[in-house]
């Protein structure tokens, strides 16, 4: 009789043990879904900050360069461009502009 009593001791200890770690894995995989939400939000708020910058940088290019601002306001306005300098500074501005929107929402689509 004393050895029932032990194994059905052991039995209740053993499911007692089963249940714990069953636990402890639903601890780990909520856990791993937290931080995988974190860096995903991480990710989202560095490629914004990104953009924001390099939009700061096409505005510096416009504020710094007269001739460079009086050209997009003259494209901006529909009106045609006095020379190819003119043309190709707008037609590079364009570019990058396209560029970073494209990059902005490939990061976005990625993530």
């Amino acid at each position: 009789m004393k050895l029932e009593k032990w194994a059905l001791i052991a039995e209740i200890l053993s499911a007692m043990a089963v249940v714990a770690s069953l636990v402890f894995v639903g601890l780990q995989v909520r856990q791993g879904a937290e931080e995988t939400a974190l860096n995903t939000r991480t990710i989202q708020t560095s490629a914004y900050q990104d953009l924001t910058a390099q939009l700061g940088t096409l505005n510096t290019l416009v504020i710094d360069n007269s001739d460079f601002a009086e050209a997009l306001s003259r494209f901006n306005q529909g009106e045609a461009l006095e020379n190819e300098t003119s043309i190709m500074k707008v037609s590079a501005l364009l570019q990058l502009a396209i560029a970073m929107v494209r990059w902005h929402s490939f990061s976005i689509r990625t993530v």
